[in-house]
């Protein structure tokens, strides 16, 4: 049984005492004026094969009580007004081959759940709010024809596993905020004839594969951050320059812009950028360098500081220990108690130059014990001869007295 009541001019709400007829297979009321929400016992009638409700005011929630209609072919509910979210319950209809939704007020994501609707040839979902990526499971539909996502606010990258859509003819994926490349399995849809990326953030070249897509005559990639040369093939076959305006770095057929202008801005950028990354390595490892030479010259000053520490206080600090350490500190105390004496006397006694005790004193706290032990020596060498030349001195004055007397 068909109920076609298409285009008559109806107004109010659809009337709930349609549930009654069991044996329904197909509702047209489209292009009426019909509002309001739906009513549930619509999805009561097991028969129903076709629901077309396009262009009205319907409202509400998108119905997901149709899931449950088994045989359930074709579901138009789009130009309408209806909100929430798509039911991840219609990915029951395996038998749906073609699901509308498009111009209405639904958000959320796409349920990737529709990628179990094996017979689906048409998915359109266009002009709603929907948000999130395009769900790779889509690519399970492997009679899908025309896949119509444009005007949402999708974000993300386009799947590679779009391409195993084997009959899609058309991708229409315009007016979101969809990033990276264009990916390069895109050839692969030999039955192409509609590509519409544009109004996007697509970024990178146009894969020059794409010429290899024999039946593509619509193709628009405006208003994205595309660069480089376009496919020479491609401007031939798309002579059509809107359909790659809004690029700033797109040159080549059929824009007017060259490549050899938008090369060369590009070397000077890339210069540019080089220059301040070997600029500000540079400093960086001046900085580093500098750091290091600061580090060592502090090391080293407590290092000197240490051992000149060290060689004054000797076994005092338990740094010399054992018989060096002893010798050490005995030379050092003699050497203490050499200076702490009249330095005249000495310098008398041992006959020495008029600043050689001066600085021997003055030198005693930089000097090592080694050295002590030379000066020492020299000193008592020194202080041995003196004495045994008073010896004989006065032992030669005795004698020579003894033999006057």
């Amino acid at each position: 049984m068909v109920l076609n009541l298409s285009g008559n001019g109806f107004s109010g709400r659809v009337p709930s005492s349609l549930a009654g007829l069991f044996r329904l297979t197909t509702i047209d009321l489209s292009k009426q004026n019909f509002s309001g929400e739906l009513p549930f016992e619509l999805s009561g009638l097991p028969n129903l094969q076709v629901i077309a409700l396009q262009e009205n005011s319907l409202s509400g929630d998108v119905p997901e009580g149709f899931s449950s209609l088994m045989g359930l072919h074709y579901l138009n509910l789009s130009s309408n007004a209806f909100s929430g979210h798509i039911p991840e319950n219609y990915g029951f209809l395996r038998s749906l081959v073609v699901l509308s939704l498009a111009d209405n007020h639904i958000s959320g994501v796409i349920p990737p759940e529709l990628g179990n609707c094996s017979d689906l040839q048409v998915l359109e979902l266009q002009s709603n709010s929907l948000t999130g990526n395009i769900p790779a499971d889509l690519s399970h539909l492997s009679l899908l024809k025309e896949l119509d996502l444009g005007n949402n606010n999708l974000t993300g990258e386009i799947p590679e596993e779009i391409s195993k859509c084997s009959s899609l003819t058309a991708l229409l994926l315009e007016s979101n905020h969809l990033s990276g490349s264009i990916p390069v399995s895109l050839s692969e849809l030999s039955n192409l004839t509609t590509l519409d990326l544009s109004n996007n953030n697509l970024s990178g070249e146009i894969p020059g594969n794409l010429t290899l897509i024999p039946g593509l005559v619509n193709f628009n990639v405006s208003m994205n951050n595309l660069d480089g040369k376009i496919p020479e093939s491609l401007g031939s076959r798309i002579n059509n320059p809107s359909a790659f305006g809004g690029n700033k770095n797109l040159c080549g057929r059929p824009l007017d812009r060259k490549c050899e202008d938008v090369g060369t801005k590009s070397d000077n950028k890339k210069r540019l950028i080089l220059m301040i990354v070997i600029i500000a390595s540079g400093a960086c490892l001046l900085a580093l360098c500098c750091c290091f030479y600061i580090f060592s010259l502090f090391r080293w000053r407590k290092k000197l500081k240490q051992r000149h520490l060290e060689r004054r206080t000797g076994v005092q600090q338990g740094q010399a220990q054992g018989p060096v350490g002893a010798v050490e500190a005995l030379i050092v105390e003699g050497q203490s108690l050499l200076c702490s004496t009249t330095k005249s006397h000495w310098q008398r006694q041992l006959k020495l130059p008029d600043n050689s005790m001066k600085k021997m004193c003055s030198a005693e706290q930089d000097m090592g014990w080694s050295s002590r032990l030379v000066m020492l020596m020299v000193w008592c060498y020194r202080s041995a001869a003196s004495q045994m030349e008073h010896s004989m001195k006065t032992c030669s004055e005795k004698k020579l007295k003894h033999w006057a007397e």
